[in-house]
């Protein structure tokens, strides 16, 4: 009886982790190597765009991308992409919407 408890207990705990919020791609992997100076700004924003193209119903945006993406725009002096950029991260995620107006704003 225990170990039917314990398959039980296994196979929720490994099926609940399988399933990710947010479709992560390889940002995490290609931020850290834009840190450290691997990746210029124009290679960066090339390896996000090609994550934001997965994107679906299933498979959310994560939290900051669309703002990373309007950030890399900025430093590329494009303004209007980083305003447009700026404004998918408040409609996606309406709790920052009082820091993406305010960079709208400042552009």
């Amino acid at each position: 009886m225990k170990n039917i408890y314990f398959l039980s207990l296994l196979t929720v705990l490994f099926t609940g982790c399988s399933n990710s919020l947010y479709y992560w791609g390889d940002s995490l992997a290609d931020s850290y190597e834009y840190a450290t100076g691997d990746y210029t700004v124009q290679e960066y924003l090339e390896k996000l765009l090609v994550i934001e193209k997965n994107f679906n119903q299933e498979n959310k945006v994560p939290p900051n991308f669309y703002s990373e993406i309007g950030t890399l725009y900025l430093k590329q002096g494009d303004h209007q992409k980083a305003k447009e950029y700026f404004i998918k991260e408040k409609e996606a995620y309406p709790e920052s919407t009082v820091l993406m107006d305010k960079l709208v704003a400042n552009l």
